[in-house]
């Protein structure tokens, strides 16, 4: 029976985060998500928690959403071939004391690299 609890305290502690802060690019921030969380609303409020409470609300903040490590950029503008892996976009304004946060997808899916198109939607922030 110990033995299994700690079999799964390991497998628990070498489990990859479910995010990770890639790149920090201005006031643009690149957020690896894991692909299975993406559609996580609780998950992705508590990265944009995070972030605005280490930047503070005082300037301007984008936070890109990215399912793929490698495709998640380090530098502006994003390259090309990570569009495919660009699935959601937050953005702080303080002046209007506004946020906006949408989800990513190509507008034809037969053109992954092509153009994306943005489909508002709320999260459960505080």
């Amino acid at each position: 029976m110990v033995r299994l609890g700690a079999l799964a305290l390991a497998l628990l502690l070498s489990a990859p985060p479910a995010w990770e802060l890639v790149g920090r690019l201005g006031r643009v921030r690149t957020v690896y998500v894991d692909s299975s969380r993406i559609q996580d609303k609780q998950l992705l409020a508590s990265i944009v928690s995070a972030i605005l409470a280490e930047e503070g609300r005082e300037k301007p903040v984008e936070i890109g959403f990215f399912v793929d490590r490698a495709y998640t950029p380090r530098t502006l503008p994003y390259p090309p071939g990570h569009k495919p892996h660009y699935r959601a976009k937050y953005n702080w304004i303080p002046a209007k004391q506004a946020s906006r946060f949408v989800r990513l997808e190509p507008k034809d899916a037969k053109q992954p690299h092509g153009a994306l198109k943005e489909i508002e939607e709320s999260l459960p922030l505080p």
